[in-house]
């Protein structure tokens, strides 16, 4: 049989970094793939797919950044041993500084997912 999912991701993603985690682990309590575009998470909260939230992300090197995310989609699923929400999320308005940060993280780490 064919597999008919496509990845249509524009940017490649990458492993969350040592040491990238988030401001407020009380809404993401666990970063696990970011890219320059947005990233994959763990939330406790209830999302729902247009959901718009501001967001801190701490790199391992230099100030916190901010930035607003929009929901794109939302799964349950077990993670160790709880039952947690995985959560696709869109950078909405990282500035070009902040994405040549993240661009500079993830170079540094190697090859993508």
């Amino acid at each position: 049989m064919i597999n008919r999912r496509r990845n249509r991701r524009q940017f490649e993603r990458h492993d969350a970094p040592a040491g990238i985690r988030p401001a407020s682990p009380e809404v993401f309590h666990r970063f696990l793939d970011i890219s320059i575009g947005g990233m994959r998470v763990l939330s406790r909260s209830d999302w729902q797919p247009g959901d718009v939230v501001r967001m801190e992300i701490r790199l391992p090197v230099g100030s916190a950044l901010s930035a607003s995310v929009e929901v794109v989609w939302i799964r349950r699923v077990t993670f160790e041993s709880e039952v947690t929400n995985e959560v696709g999320l869109r950078f909405t308005d990282l500035t070009d500084f902040d994405r040549s940060r993240i661009a500079a993280l993830l170079a540094s780490r190697g090859t993508p997912r």
